[in-house]
C-alpha cells in the first residue's frame, strides 16, 4: 500500500512531458602519466519547466568566482560537453577537495534566468576512496529509503553513520554512488549532510526520476549500472 502511494506522489512531482531541472556532483582527479585534468560526467539539466534554447550559452562560476569556459545546452535540455577537456577544467582554477560550481542561463531578473548548482571535487590521484550505495547501504531499504527521505525521516542502518565518520577520519574520501535520478540530488544531499556529517561528492543516475525508481525498486538492474560506474573511478 505505501509503495503505491510513494510512487503516485513521485508521478504527481512530474507532470506528463516536463523533465524536471537536476544535477550531479562531479570528480575531477590528475591524470598521473598525461598530467591533465580528468572527470567524471557533468550530467545537469535544465527541466522543461525552464525557458531555454537549443544550443544555449551556460556560463559558468566556480566558488563564485567566473569562469572563462562555457557550456551548452542540448535538444533535451543537458549541458555538453559532459566530458570536458582537461584544457576547459584547469580554467575552473580547481581547489583542493569541494567547490562549489553555479551554471546559469538566461538574464537574471527575468523568466529566462535558472541557476544550477553542484559541487566539484579536486581529488588527488593518491587519494583512498571509500564508495558507498546509498538506498539498502545508507538507508535500510531501497524504495523505504527513498520514501523516507522524501518524507524527511532519519531511516539509516544502525551505526552507519559512526562507520562513515570512522573511515573518514583514517583518511578516506567518501563518495556517494546512487539510482536516484538528477531532480532528488538537493533532497538527497541535505539527508546525507543531515545524518552523516560528511562531505564528498553525491553521483547520480542521470536517467529521468521515474526510470531511475524502476531500475532500484522494481527490474533490480541498479547494481550493473553502479558496477560499470565504479570501473571509471579507478
Amino acid at each position: 500500500m505505501w509503495l503505491n502511494k510513494f510512487v503516485s506522489m513521485m508521478c504527481s512531482a512530474c507532470e506528463p512531458q516536463v523533465l524536471i531541472s537536476g544535477v550531479t556532483d562531479v570528480i575531477v582527479v590528475r591524470d598521473v602519466n598525461s598530467k591533465g585534468l580528468i572527470s567524471s560526467p557533468f550530467y545537469l539539466c535544465f527541466g522543461t519547466d525552464v525557458t531555454m534554447e537549443i544550443g544555449e550559452k551556460v556560463l559558468v562560476s566556480v566558488n563564485n568566482q567566473a569562469v572563462p569556459f562555457n557550456f551548452h545546452l542540448d535538444d533535451n535540455g543537458y549541458i555538453h560537453p559532459n566530458m570536458p577537456a582537461s584544457e576547459a577544467l584547469e580554467k575552473f582554477d580547481l581547489r583542493s577537495g569541494k567547490n562549489v560550481v553555479e551554471y546559469t542561463i538566461g538574464i537574471p531578473g527575468t523568466a529566462s534566468y535558472a541557476a544550477l548548482k553542484n559541487e566539484v571535487y579536486l581529488f588527488e590521484s593518491s587519494d583512498r576512496l571509500v564508495v558507498s550505495d546509498v538506498d539498502g547501504t545508507l538507508t535500510k531499504s531501497d524504495v523505504q529509503g527513498m520514501y523516507n527521505n522524501y518524507h524527511g525521516n532519519d531511516y539509516l542502518h544502525d551505526n552507519y553513520a559512526n562507520l562513515m565518520q570512522t573511515i573518514h577520519s583514517q583518511g578516506y574520501k567518501v563518495v556517494w554512488m546512487t539510482m536516484r535520478s538528477l531532480p532528488m540530488y538537493n533532497m538527497s544531499k541535505e539527508y546525507i549532510r543531515k545524518y552523516v556529517q560528511i562531505e564528498g561528492p553525491l553521483l547520480m543516475e542521470p536517467e529521468d526520476l521515474m526510470l531511475a525508481v524502476k531500475k532500484e525498486t522494481l527490474t533490480r538492474t541498479s547494481d550493473l549500472v553502479k558496477a560499470t560506474a565504479m570501473k571509471g573511478l579507478k
